[in-house]
Order: structure tokens, then C-alpha cells, then sequence
């Protein structure tokens, strides 16, 4: 894809070049702008990851060291997420509208089967990876939607889903180093034993799940707002797949803190000690902070995305891309017209 960028932009000016700024000035057919897009969504595509490029994450997080999981799920995943933001909507605007229906319909497959596939899991490092999966899945929706919302709401999304997993599977860590094992069936019963411990899963698993006035809820609810213009079915399903994603992880937390202690080894287990509590606390009070003021962080996203989508109107040359946009509710602003 990038090779391929170059090479267009030398067939235009005369020169190469790897300045995105210079990719921007480029006015394309949509006949080339497809396979470009094609290419470049590829690859962002396997990092996102998206289905049915996914199979990779639930295996890398399972054989990952716990640094090595809070690293992939709360940075490197954004890449791909972040490439469909930065290089394929302004780059090739009137492809991203057309092929805008798949991408979407591909966001509700990764949000629906992975959060059947979570809930079957007997793992509990394996349910925070597919979860992960659909939390994409719903920020390609607010992508693709491709309103002002929809985009706000995706990255902010981005960047509470980076807090909210990295600070669970540094949780599952810290369980991980006391009993050497994360299968359901080895715990029960731990908010007697492991009371801070359970209060600060609990948070944080809030967040993933997406309650009102934590961190998740407001990318989620922005991410549906912005499809919903679109589509009132992504909308519905996007929005079942997110009351899938609590019954999973209630599942969770139930098999995990509540009932009877079975096994003799977890009555000994310590709480949270200072070091750990010095890791998690921030992250906690980060998903509640900023569940509760998200302008502290949307306030900076929204003007970006903003200048983004009037590139994209600018540049778009099919009839079809502006409607599309319209539909959104996208204004151009009197000096971008």
C-alpha cells in the first residue's frame, strides 16, 4: 500500500514521496482509490485485529507474559484502528464510503461472535482477549459511520479501552503470580479473602463493560450515536452486542469472587500489595474520571476529527460520498466550502 501511494503520487507530480501531507493533495479516481484502500485496510485490518483476521490475539495473549498483554491490548491493537482514522478515510474518502456497508457489517461480526466465543471461555485471560475483539468491533462502527460523533466516540473509545484491558490484564497478573493458573474452575469466593482486590476488578470491569459515568460508556454510546445516523439496524445489533459483553463479564466476575471457597489454596491468598495498588489505583480512578468529565478528552479529539472529515468532503469527488456524509449530519463549515 505504500509502495503503491508512492508510486501514484510519482505518476502525478513527478516526485515520490512518503509526506501524508503530500498524499493528501492528491485528488484520485475512485477506480484507484479501491485497491488502495483494499490494500491499506488489509493491514490494518490483521492489527485491529478484525474478523476474520482475529484469530491471532486470543493466542497471543494466552501464551503473553502480563507486561506483554497489557502492551498489546492497551497500545499496539490501536495501530489498526488508528491507520483506518489517519490514513483511509482522509486518503481515499469516496472508497471509504464505498465499501463503508462492509467494513460496518464486518464490525457486527467481530462484536457478536466474539462476545458468544467470551462467553464460553474458561479462561479468564481469554474472556478479556475476546472482549477486546468486540470493543473493536465498535469502534470500526463509530469510524465508519464517519460523523462527527461516531469518529469522537471511536477514539476516545480507543483510548479507554487501552485503560480499561491494559488494567485487567494486569489484574489477571497480579491473580496469576499468587495461584499460577486462570481457569474459572481454580477460584470462588475471592471477595472474602481478596477484598481490595475484588473492588478494584470490579471497577475496571465496569468500564469495559460500559456503565454510566465510567470511561466505557461514553466512547460506546458516542460510537452507536454516530452509526445510528446511518443505520438503525448496525445501531441495534452494535448496541446487543454491548449487553452481550455484561453478561459475559458478570459471568466472570461471578465465578471468580463469589460462592463458596473450594479450594484450600485460595484461603491463604494476600490482598493487593502497595506496588500493586500503586498500579492499579490510577487506573481506577482514571475509568471513573473520565466516565464522569469525558470533555477533559473529547475536548481535544473533537477538533482533529472535525478537520479530518472536511478534508474528506473537500476531497470527495462522487456524489455518493457527500450524501453519505450529509446523512451523518456532517455540516461543512462556510470556509470549507
Amino acid at each position: 500500500g505504500l509502495v503503491a501511494m508512492s508510486y501514484f503520487y510519482h505518476e502525478a507530480t513527478g516526485e515520490y514521496s512518503f509526506n501524508i501531507l503530500d498524499w493528501q493533495s492528491l485528488s484520485l479516481p475512485l477506480s484507484t482509490q479501491i485497491p488502495l484502500f483494499l490494500a491499506f485496510s488489509l493491514a490494518f485490518a490483521i492489527k485491529t485485529p478484525c474478523f476474520p483476521f482475529h484469530t491471532w490475539l486470543p493466542y497471543a495473549h494466552g501464551q503473553a507474559p502480563t507486561i506483554g498483554s497489557v502492551l498489546l491490548a492497551a497500545v499496539l491493537l490501536k495501530m489498526g484502528t488508528y491507520g483506518f482514522v489517519r490514513f483511509s478515510l482522509p486518503l481515499f474518502p469516496d472508497a471509504s464510503v464505498h465499501f463503508s456497508g462492509m467494513m460496518c457489517a464486518v464490525a457486527i461480526v467481530m462484536i457478536i461472535y466474539a462476545s458468544f466465543i467470551a462467553f464460553a471461555q474458561k479462561d479468564i485471560k481469554q474472556v478479556i482477549a475476546y472482549s477486546s475483539i468486540a470493543h473493536m468491533g465498535v469502534i470500526m462502527l463509530g469510524i465508519f459511520s464517519m460523523s462527527r460523533e461516531g469518529i469522537s466516540g471511536a477514539v476516545f473509545l480507543m483510548i479507554s479501552h487501552g485503560i480499561v484491558s491494559g488494567g485487567l490484564f494486569m489484574l489477571v497478573g497480579f491473580l496469576y503470580d499468587r495461584r499460577h493458573t486462570k481457569l474459572f474452575s481454580e477460584f470462588g469466593g475471592l471477595a472474602r479473602v481478596m477484598p481490595l482486590y475484588a473492588f478494584c476488578f470490579c471497577v475496571v470491569l465496569l468500564g469495559s463493560i460500559g456503565l454510566p459515568l465510567t470511561i466505557g460508556f461514553v466512547g460506546e454510546f458516542l460510537s452507536l450515536a454516530g452509526i445510528f445516523k446511518i443505520s438503525f439496524s448496525y445501531a441495534l445489533l452494535g448496541g446487543l452486542g454491548i449487553i452481550m459483553g455484561a453478561i459475559y463479564s458478570m459471568n466472570l466476575y461471578k465465578k471468580t469472587f463469589f460462592g463458596a471457597i473450594v479450594h484450600e489454596e485460595n484461603k491463604k491468598l494476600s490482598d493487593l500489595n502497595r506496588t500493586e495498588l500503586c498500579s492499579i489505583v490510577p487506573i481506577c480512578v482514571l475509568v471513573v474520571a473520565l466516565g464522569v468529565a469525558p470533555n477533559l478528552m473529547l475536548k481535544s479529539i473533537e477538533p482533529s476529527v472535525t478537520q479530518s472529515l472536511e478534508l474528506m468532503f473537500n476531497k470527495a469527488s462522487q456524489t455518493a460520498t457527500r450524501a453519505y456524509m450529509e446523512k451523518a449530519n456532517f455540516k461543512v463549515r462556510s470556509d470549507a466550502k
